[in-house]
């Protein structure tokens, strides 16, 4: 009986040994990963854009105006914001008008001297 329990123990150092010695002179990879060719590379991911109040304020006035509309007006302007070139273009303006008012808006703004 203990000879048999030495084969055995005897058996498990060498099934060990092999093993060892095998996963040493193995070229291949054991683990299923990509071979790094850079070193390491950090994956960037693109952060979120953040929804600024002037996109909430943008965006209820598009509701209050849809909510306003006919179905076939409804229709006509979500279409001409599904194009970009559209889209671009009336953003362009808008951009425009509020430099504009903001002009005129600041000119009054401006103390008066003739008050003093």
């Amino acid at each position: 009986m203990f000879k048999i329990k030495n084969n055995l123990l005897l058996l498990n150092v060498f099934a060990l040994i092999f093993l060892g010695l095998f996963l040493i002179s193995s070229n291949n990879y054991i683990m299923a990963a990509p071979k790094k060719e850079h070193g390491k590379e950090i994956a960037s991911s693109k952060e979120p854009e953040k929804t600024t109040k002037q996109d909430v304020k943008n965006y209820f006035e598009l509701y209050n105006v849809l909510e306003t509309c006919s179905n076939e007006d409804r229709n006509k302007i979500i279409e001409i914001l599904q194009d970009p070139e559209l889209k671009q273009m009336l953003q362009n303006q808008t951009k425009k008008k509020t430099k504009k008012l903001n002009e005129k808006g600041s000119s009054s703004k401006q103390s008066d001297n003739s008050k003093k």
